[in-house]
């Protein structure tokens, strides 16, 4: 996850979070409604962000600088800073993004980046695929698109084709250079109230709606394990980086267990201890990282090695009113 953090709200900016202070240094505007989905660059210089307002935008965030502290703002809003063992900083406000990519006919609900670095795909409200060759967008090159609407996808492990699960069950692998063909690998039917695919596809989670969470082998077409049972209520969130591990979380309780795939035991389990917290984590890759976000719109980053939340962001009423009273004191950048 490195050492910077993006959050988003509806109908504000993308805000941008250093994580080791907990400071926040940048607001990104330019989307006309909430922001569903955001993918950095590994080098961290490169921000995308994809929006209900069938838009996806692309960011340079490599070079911004960490704000300088705002003079003259309220009692009320200094103290909200200091209860929150935070200073009180300005961040720089970004209207205009680099590149605006179109083709989207519905919400942009999702996105990820190919292992390349260039090729970006994202996902729509109607099930509608994008594929982008980013390094060519600021030609005017438009977005090869999916033949079919898809529930979910994955990258191969080579990074050379797709793999893609479309609203019957079906999982398909779609090659370059044109990805209008697809090879069938394998059926799991509609009875699946949650899909989730490994790095690389080689494994798939499943949640049936009268069952526990199965694991499979792509490759083999075969149940590896059953994980959990009917009374627990699990859901699968993702697959780490690590092989065979899975991240689930408890429908009722909102505990987040991750668990070895090829023996169906139980790793570990953690859970943010707070009332209204939804249950929909966020996990880093590599499994050492979880964002939640509550019903207050505030957001907690945990180190999962510790245990312990290293930084709170504070929810929409506080940030909206700081955001106000430093309006007139935000440099802002075209």
């Amino acid at each position: 996850m490195g050492s910077h953090g993006a959050e988003t709200a509806r109908r504000t900016p993308v805000r941008l979070w250093n994580v080791g202070s907990g400071q926040e240094y940048a607001r990104l505007e330019g989307h006309r409604t909430y922001v569903r989905s955001l993918v950095f660059w590994p080098d961290g210089r490169t921000l995308a962000s994809a929006s209900g307002d069938q838009t996806v935008h692309l960011r340079d965030v490599g070079d911004l600088s960490e704000p300088f502290t705002a003079a003259g703002l309220s009692d009320s809003v200094a103290g909200k800073a200091r209860a929150q063992h935070r200073p009180f900083r300005k961040p720089l406000t970004i209207s205009q993004p680099r590149a605006t990519l179109r083709g989207h006919l519905d919400e942009v609900w999702s996105m990820a980046l190919c292992p390349d670095n260039r090729t970006l795909v994202t996902r729509g409200k109607d099930g509608t695929v994008c594929i982008w060759d980013t390094s060519t967008v600021a030609q005017g090159h438009g977005p090869i698109t999916l033949p079919t609407a898809v529930k979910s996808w994955t990258f191969s492990r080579d990074g050379d084709s797709i793999l893609t699960l479309d609203h019957e069950g079906q999982l398909a692998r779609w090659r370059r250079p044109g990805f209008q063909s697809s090879q069938p690998l394998g059926d799991f039917g509609t009875n699946r109230s949650k899909v989730v695919l490994s790095p690389g596809g080689s494994l798939v989670a499943t949640a049936r709606s009268d069952d526990a969470i199965e694991s499979w082998n792509v490759d083999q077409g075969t149940v590896l394990q059953r994980i959990g049972s009917t009374d627990d209520a699990e859901e699968p969130v993702a697959f780490l980086a690590h092989p065979d591990r899975l991240v689930t979380v408890h429908r009722r309780s909102g505990t987040i267990r991750e668990w070895d795939v090829a023996t169906g035991h139980a790793i570990k389990s953690w859970s943010f201890d707070k009332d209204g917290v939804r249950p929909h984590p966020a996990i880093s890759p590599d499994g050492k990282w979880a964002v939640q976000i509550d019903a207050n719109g505030d957001g907690r980053l945990r180190d999962l090695s510790s245990h312990r939340d290293t930084i709170c962001f504070p929810g929409r009423t506080a940030c909206t009113e700081a955001a106000a009273e430093s309006e007139r004191l935000s440099p802002r950048r075209a």
